[in-house]
């Protein structure tokens, strides 16, 4: 008996897809036949968070796809650079270095400088802008880039306008000494002849993304300088131009240790940012350091570039040590790598099967392949639907390249479930599975500081410390770390006390001084990032995208965003693990309590809970000492609420200081270990040896 023929074979599996697909329908992007690429003939699901590549979402991302990929999977990719995130040049000019440090440039209006210079490519930038009477510098904007790569000379520009009109293209275009047209539609694309750079369109003006092979990828956007900016800053434009620049975020791949310019030497290892600590506006300088004499020249002092054909063309590579595991910019990449479903070669396989029967329209096919391509179907589906994991993609990640599936109870890794978990992959440790993490802290569990505030303390009891506003307390003093906090309140009228909440912790340890904040708004909103870091008195940015990576320079403090914002996880190495929520004080909490909160203030604040791990036996602070095996609470027993005092003992003069009279901190790392039996008090034993650091549970 004859079946139908391919065609309508193709018909039949999409339908039972459809039905099959127990999740969300998912946008698809396709893979043309042009300039053959990996994933060429190949339709690919985009992640549900960004269902289409033409409209952006909420984030202002869409789905998008290299198809030269050798993994044919979909990602979210913004449509803009992230001016808040590492590799970022925008405003006047703004940068945030490779190492996380936010500091100006100002350099001078019409003239060129260094921003990456490696012996195989270099990228500088025209700084366009204007001197107003009585000024002592120029007010300046980035207004051009220039890129030399191989044999190519590449170049983009903004447009001089008067006037700003969001209809009109400002993007100019050269290679080679010549004008090049990039056609006005989303994701419209031109690759030089040999493919060593590609320009991509991610909206129909004014925004483009540009891919030097093996290099880098750079976001650019253009933008003017606009009326209320003008207002803000005291700008005086002139009426006959708005200044229209560019915002600029850089991704570099292969850096040689060597790597300088502006931007390039904050990804050396050795680099020491002269950024000046705790200033607003760290400007640094530099610039006969870094000064070119045209936009595609590379005679700075510090210029590394060669045009030596054995370099340009790549038979000659320097050796690339600028990124050892944990680096900042490789952290960086792997999070927008992570999220995918695991099934996806499977896909492919299916798909090329498919297709490769349609080109045989004459043959005839039996019940039994029929049954089997719609059982593959349905088998798809169903995979997809499940079996959603991670990727590991860092290649100094002990996981590399592999696959990692989700556990059952916790799927996937962006939605929490019911009991607020979602899955998580640590691809540096040695064992590459999953595990679920709650995604924020336990309010209920020791360890925790929450609320107004309340405290459960190692030996598991509850007690309250209220400190007071604008003060600063030790919550934890050891010898070889501290941690503190600032109370944020108020004291409404005939009250005999403030209302306090956590408002930031402080972080002594090793050498380094770190804390995180709840930026103070009068209403809050969810859709904002409301914390605010710094490391050694520097203003640190941590993208906000889920499981985004910071570490130290010698990676002894980590900080990983548990969702996109508002929820991150810090650990201390050895010392202790820490999970942070900023929430505000509702109106729900402000009727049942009589706060009285004020219109200007919602006071955000932190819910912290606390994992410590190799305490000394003098541990002191308000919730250390509770961890001290010798420790008598003072908090009466059978009281609703009970307050503890001694704010004098714990009262410090700063959030990172340590100078209250029961503060033991040294700063000194010794190599003793102690032995303390609230050492292990919050490993989870309910899943054998997956959960514990080290230790197996047994009953």
């Amino acid at each position: 008996m004859e079946v139908p023929k391919p065609p309508l074979l193709m018909i039949v599996i999409v339908v039972a897809s459809c039905f099959l697909h127990v999740k969300a329908w998912h946008g698809q992007t396709y893979c043309g036949g042009n300039a053959a690429p990996r994933c060429q003939l190949r339709y690919i699901d985009c992640p549900e968070e960004c269902p289409t590549e033409m409209f952006p979402n909420s984030q202002n991302k869409i789905c998008w796809v290299d198809c030269f990929k050798p993994l044919c999977m979909a990602v979210c990719r913004a449509v803009k650079p992230n001016c808040e995130s590492y590799g970022s040049i925008c405003l006047d000019p703004r940068f945030i270095g490779g190492d996380g440090i936010v500091f100006y440039f100002h350099g001078k209006s019409n003239e060129h400088f260094s921003i990456v210079s490696d012996p195989d490519f270099q990228i500088n930038a025209r700084f366009t802008g204007h001197r107003p009477a009585g000024r002592t510098r120029d007010f300046t904007w980035i207004q051009a880039l220039g890129f030399l790569f191989n044999s190519h000379k590449f170049s983009l520009e903004t447009i001089k306008v008067a006037t700003w009109d969001s209809n009109l293209d400002h993007l100019k275009f050269t290679i080679d000494g010549q004008d090049l047209v990039i056609p006005q539609e989303t994701l419209s694309t031109w690759q030089s002849s040999d493919k060593d750079i590609k320009i991509e369109r991610l909206t129909q003006k004014n925004s483009v993304i540009v891919t030097i092979k093996d290099k880098a990828e750079i976001m650019v956007n253009v933008v003017p300088v606009t009326k209320e900016d003008d207002r803000i800053h005291n700008y005086k434009l002139p009426v006959d131009d708005c200044f229209a620049h560019l915002e600029v975020q850089f991704k570099f791949i292969n850096l040689s240790p060597k790597v300088d310019g502006i931007l390039g030497r904050t990804y050396r290892p050795d680099f020491k940012n002269p950024a000046k600590p705790g200033v607003a506006m760290p400007v640094v300088g530099g610039e006969d350091n870094f000064r070119t004499s045209s936009l595609l020249s590379h005679d700075c002092k510090t210029c590394l570039f060669s045009e030596d054909p054995a370099i340009a063309s790549g038979s000659v590579k320097p050796k690339n040590k600028a990124h050892k595991p944990g680096t900042p910019i490789l952290q960086v990449e792997v999070i927008e790598w992570r999220l995918y479903i695991h099934n996806q070669h499977f896909s492919s396989h299916i798909h090329q099967h498919i297709i490769n029967r349609k080109n045989r329209l004459d043959m005839k096919i039996s019940k039994a392949s029929l049954l089997m391509l719609i059982f593959l179907g349905v088998m798809l589906c169903f995979l997809r639907a499940k079996s959603q994991g991670v990727y590991c993609s860092n290649p100094y990640e002990r996981c590399f390249q592999k696959y990692i599936l989700c556990p059952q109870e916790c799927p996937t890794t962006g939605a929490a479930n019911s009991m607020n978990r979602v899955c998580y992959v640590d691809c540096s440790k040695p064992l590459c599975n999953s595990e679920c993490r709650r995604l924020g802290p336990n309010c209920y569990k020791p360890g925790s500081a929450c609320h107004d505030p309340r405290f459960i303390g190692g030996d598991g009891i509850v007690f309250y410390f209220h400190g007071k506003s604008n003060e600063h307390f030790s919550l934890v003093s050891d010898p070889e770390f501290q941690i503190n906090a600032r109370f944020t309140g108020h004291r409404p009228v005939g009250r005999s006390r403030d209302f306090t909440w956590i408002q930031a912790l402080g972080f002594l340890f090793n050498s380094h001084k770190f804390s995180l904040e709840a930026n103070k708004v009068a209403t809050w909103d969810s859709g904002i990032d409301h914390l605010r870091f710094s490391f050694n008195g520097q203003e640190l940015v941590i993208p906000e995208e889920t499981l985004s990576t910071w570490y130290s320079p010698e990676k002894d403090i980590k900080i990983e965003r548990a969702r996109k914002m508002n929820s991150v996880t810090i650990t201390i190495k050895d010392k202790a693990e820490i999970m942070v929520n900023v929430v505000p004080v509702t109106k729900e909490d402000d009727r049942i309590h009589s706060y009285k909160v004020p219109s200007d203030n919602c006071f955000a604040h932190l819910e912290v809970q606390f994992r410590f791990f190799n305490l000394s036996p003098k541990v002191d602070g308000i919730l250390g000492r509770t961890y001290r095996t010798d420790f008598q609470n003072p908090a009466k027993p059978g009281v609703a609420m009970p307050v503890v005092g001694g704010e004098d003992n714990f009262r410090t003069s700063s959030l990172l200081s340590h100078d209250c009279k029961t503060c033991i901190y040294t700063g000194l790392s010794g190599s003793v270990k102690w032995e303390t039996k609230h050492k292990y008090a919050l490993l989870d034993c309910t899943r054998g040896a997956s959960s514990g650091y080290g230790i197996i549970c047994r009953k």
